[in-house]
This record gives structure tokens, sequence and C-alpha cells, in this order.
């Protein structure tokens, strides 16, 4: 069937088809009622994609779950769900049918989002409800009060301040104290405390102090003082000493970070060494805390210590890389693009591993 032609008028329009004339032939018979249902069909479908569009508009698509995906729609039909069961004395499941026939919504879906709506509305209530009792209790309310004005009963207060009691504690500046052991001494700690005790004893001894002072003041009997005066061979001082030794080598552990560094930030030249270790000793004069300051072969030494170190680390993770990939079964070949060496140089760390190896055992 083809438009030949169609003339508008102020009052009319005329349409020319071109029909066959067995298809004129069921016009002129089933015109009416076919024009009728045509009509219902597209109705329908009219009121199909308006539905569907109310529906897109109450879903967020950007939304992480499917329950705050269909919030909106949890909402619109709760309330209609609650109107029915009040107002037309329906039942739970004939509600749910009804108002998900309304919304064009799956009845199995429709149920699931109202009941996790509802239980998450519950304990959102539920949790509000706690901070506003805890907000009047703090306020001087008595249980009652507090009752009538959120519209429930004296036990529900109770209840609610005595699951939160520890929270009221804690706002009160009332935590409560467990009773907990003591913090038990360590073995370490314990030695580190004998060790501190008997250096004190031998410093005393010393200085002229006699064995039964020495018992009285340390609160030990004479027999032990005189076994830690033969034991004991280093005193306060020394063990004063040693620990500032030890704080002084961790000092230059973090200078030597930090040289390395700024001289791997300059990056010299061999001509150019001598001057870069001269300007960073003056520059670290006041972190290395001496009295001429920081002199520029102690730079260089702490400097050449700080890149053994980082060379000894950098071959100890590229042999353990290249013995993960050969335990994998990769070739030589496949291993040294990876790690960025030829394959003769993982051949030969492979050999020098194994070797030492043997040597271990042997030895």
């Amino acid at each position: 069937m083809d438009i030949k032609r169609i003339s508008p008028y102020p009052d009319h329009c005329t349409v020319t088809l071109d029909i066959p004339w067995d298809v004129a032939e069921a016009l002129v018979s089933a015109g009416p009622s076919l024009i009728s249902r045509l009509r219902d069909v597209v109705k329908q479908h009219k009121q199909s994609v308006d539905d569907n569009e109310r529906l897109n508009n109450l879903r967020d698509k950007n939304a992480d779950s499917p329950q705050q995906e269909w919030q909106a729609i949890a909402e619109v039909s709760d309330v209609r769900i609650r109107q029915l069961m009040s107002g037309e004395n329906l039942s739970f499941a004939q509600a749910i049918s009804k108002t998900a026939k309304e919304h064009q919504f799956p009845p199995s879906s429709m149920r699931a989002l109202i009941e996790s709506y509802r239980k998450s509305h519950k304990e959102e209530v539920a949790k509000s409800r706690a901070t506003e009792i805890i907000r009047m209790y703090f306020k001087g309310a008595s249980n009652r009060i507090i009752a009538d004005h959120l519209n429930t009963n004296m036990r529900t207060v109770q209840r609610c301040l005595s699951e939160h009691k520890d929270i009221i504690r804690f706002a009160r500046n009332q935590i409560i104290k467990e009773k907990s052991e003591p913090k038990r001494e360590t073995r370490k700690e314990q030695k580190a405390r004998y060790l501190r005790r008997d250096a004190e004893i031998l410093e005393q001894h010393l200085k002229g102090i006699s064995t039964y002072k020495l018992a009285k003041l340390f609160k030990l009997n004479i027999r032990t003082i005189q076994r830690i005066l033969k034991t004991c061979a280093t005193t306060t001082s020394d063990l004063n000493r040693d620990q500032e030794v030890e704080k002084r080598k961790e000092n230059h552990r973090k200078l030597s970070v930090q040289l390395y560094r700024h001289y791997r930030r300059i990056n010299p030249s061999s001509r150019e060494s001598s001057n870069a270790h001269r300007e960073l000793a003056e520059q670290f004069s006041d972190v290395y805390g001496g009295e001429h300051g920081l002199p520029p072969f102690y730079a260089e030494h702490l400097i050449q210590v700080r890149r053994n170190k980082v060379k000894a680390y950098v071959r100890k993770r590229r042999l353990s890389t290249i013995l993960r990939l050969k335990d994998k079964k990769y070739k030589t070949s496949e291993i040294a693009p990876i790690v960025h060496l030829h394959k003769q140089s993982v051949a030969r760390i492979l050999r020098e591993h194994k070797v030492s190896l043997i040597q271990g055992e042997a030895s």
C-alpha cells in the first residue's frame, strides 16, 4: 500500500492510497473493527511506554547496590502497600501483587525490595531514636519524659541506655577500666635492667663504697654483691659510652642515607667527585655534630658504605627474581630481558650462586 497524494485543506485533508483490490475488500469488510483493535493496541503500547518511562525515572542507575538503585520506588511502593492494607483490607501478598502490577514491576522482586527497605529503615529509625534518647538523657530528662517525647515506652528507653552504657560513660570521661594484669617484663628488658644494676654496683664500689653499704643500698645480700663484683666487668660509664657509640652509629647510618641520595642527585664525574664530597661535608656539618664539622674523607666513606649496601640489596633482589623465574621453567634467554641483563650475566649469577651453595654445604 502506497500513499499516492496528500492534499491538505483548511478543514480537512485528502489522502490518496494505492492498494490492491483484495486489500480494499478486506478494509471494506473489516474496516471498523480493525481500526478499533488498532486503536486499543496503540493505546496499550503508549501506556506501556509511559509506565516504563515512569519506572526508569525512579531508578538510580549509578547506585552501588540493587537496594539503592530502586530506593525511590521502594519508598513510594511502601506507602502504597500500607494504604492498600489499611484502606482496602488486603493482605501483604495481595498488596505487593497489586502495587507491583501498577508499577510494571515483578512481584517477587517487589517483595524482596520492600522487605530489604523496611529492614534498613527500621535500623535507621532505631539508630536515630537511640541518638535522641542519649542526647535527652545528657540534658537531664527523665526516662518518662524521654518516652513521652519519642512516643515510646519507658522500657525501650531503659534498654537503649543499658545497651549504650559504654558510650555514656565514655562521654562522661568514665571509661571502664578492666582489671588487667600488669605488663610483664620481657627477658630482654630484665637482662638490660640487671646489666644496668650490676654496672652501677661496680661503679659505686670503684668509688670506695663498701660491700655492706652496697648491699643495703641495692637491697641485696652481701654474697650477691660479691658475686656481681667478681663477674661484672662493665661500669656505668662504660655502659653509657657503649650506648652513646650505638646512638652515634645510628645517626651516621641516617646521615649516610642522606649523603648518598644527594650524591646520586648531583651525579658528579670522577674529576668532580672530590669537590662534591667537600660540598656535601660542608652542607651536613651541622647534622654530623662533631666539633670540627664533617671531614670530606668521612663523607666519602659514608657514601661508599651506603653504596655497597644498596648494591648488595640490588644483587639479592635480582638473584631472588632469577631463581623464582628459573623455578617456573624460564630459560636464561627469557630471564635476561626481564632483569635487564645479558644472558651470559644471568648464567654467571646462577653459577656463582650454585658455587656458594656448595661451599656452604662443605663448610
